[in-house]
């Protein structure tokens, strides 16, 4: 179940992408918040966690938003990045 809720997450991240600019789902998955948290330890947010997976594959945000742009270039990085996934999780 994990592997696809991984899939799903990925393919909805190339969809916000490839949104008009002034899109506010666009806005929202670049929104950082401003506000620091007091005496609390930073959770581990939803953008945290694809950051460290980027960070792991050695991508940026620049490199996954050139190749959302192109349908099929994603199609294939989100199903290679899924396998990868999937084989870490079997280790």
């Amino acid at each position: 179940m994990s592997t696809i809720t991984h899939k799903r997450s990925w393919k909805w991240i190339g969809h916000v992408i490839r949104m008009e600019t002034n899109s506010f789902m666009k806005a929202a998955l670049r929104w950082t918040p401003e506000d620091k948290r007091k005496h609390e330890r930073h959770k581990m947010t939803w953008r945290r966690i694809v950051e460290l997976e980027l960070k792991i594959m050695n991508y940026s945000w620049n490199t996954i938003q050139r190749t959302a742009e192109n349908r099929e270039e994603w199609c294939a990085f989100v199903a290679a990045l899924s396998a990868r996934a999937s084989q870490a999780r079997e280790i």
